[in-house]
């Protein structure tokens, strides 16, 4: 097993968690599949004029992404800290404002509310980092990511999205390597986009020490991307606008969790796996058992 079973544990239950809270959220913000809510403070959606258009626009993307990344990283590394804080800032709002729109009502200044509060845990997140404000907002930011793109896609070209998204993993994991050299960057730097939890390693395994030497990083750390657990709730966003009970969605993402733990399971301490292929299959098999109920 990778980590410990306590430590893989936590990953598959803040797993669990985000994609519950992110399904409220896109609840909110896609009520029905005729329905879309606007995102607070003014902010939009990026247009497209197909579903299949948008799952190009998204792969794009995520290929330019990782450009800039290694850019960043190369000739300046003290901005990912502002990148990652702007798009926390951002996410966070949007996961954040259907639970004060809820009890205090959608207006300009619950928007505000919701603005200030995303900044603010952003902030401390970034800055001020340590492992109870980062995993509890993990809650709160794929769901706001979510309802950015869940109104873009339909069934179909969600799976698509799945399916490209897990050649790359594999690509970018086992053949160029580039995203395990992302992951031990951002685990050095104590400011990670997902689940991170640094533990000590039990005594007799090897871990890798960081090439700084200043700390053990990635060897000793449970750690899960976002996109691990952006990209099946997104599937499972647009599954639920589709008219397909809360409840019975949720099948997706425990099939998802189920993937990830038979990856933990299999795989070995201080080696990178690929972890979309894993849940690409859960959210697949989760799938097919909606439409046998």
């Amino acid at each position: 097993m990778k980590h410990p079973f306590g430590m893989t544990a936590f990953i598959l239950v803040i797993f669990l968690l985000s994609q519950f809270f992110g399904l409220v959220i896109i609840q909110h913000y896609h009520p029905t599949q005729e329905i879309t809510n606007d995102l607070p403070l003014g902010f939009e959606r990026p247009p497209t004029e197909n579903p299949y258009q948008a799952v190009v626009m998204v792969l794009v993307a995520v290929l330019v992404g990782t450009g800039l990344f290694f850019l960043v990283i190369k000739f300046a590394p003290f901005l990912w800290k502002y990148w990652y804080f702007t798009a926390m800032a951002a996410t966070l709002t949007f996961g954040l404002f259907p639970f004060f729109a809820k009890a205090l009502g959608p207006g300009m200044s619950t928007q505000i509310i919701a603005g200030v509060i995303g900044v603010t845990g952003a902030f401390f997140k970034t800055w001020k980092p340590n492992v109870y404000v980062h995993n509890t907002t993990e809650l709160f930011v794929y769901g706001g990511l979510a309802a950015i793109f869940v109104s873009l896609f339909d069934v179909i070209t969600a799976i698509i999205l799945l399916l490209g998204i897990s050649v790359y993993d594999i690509i970018a994991v086992w053949h160029s390597k580039h995203m395990v050299k992302l992951a031990t960057f951002q685990a050095e730097s104590k400011v990670f986009a997902g689940i991170y939890l640094p533990y000590k390693a039990p005594k007799g395994v090897k871990v890798r020490v960081a090439k700084s030497k200043k700390e053990k990083a990635v060897g000793t750390s449970a750690i899960l991307g976002g996109g691990d657990i952006g990209f099946p709730l997104i599937f499972a966003g647009v599954v639920l606008r589709e008219g397909v009970p809360f409840w019975h969605v949720f099948i997706v993402p425990v099939f998802a969790a189920i993937g990830l733990g038979i990856l933990f399971a299999l795989s070995k301490q201080g080696k990178f796996y690929p972890a979309m292929p894993f849940v690409t299959a859960g959210c697949l098999a989760g799938y097919g058992i909606l439409q046998l109920l």
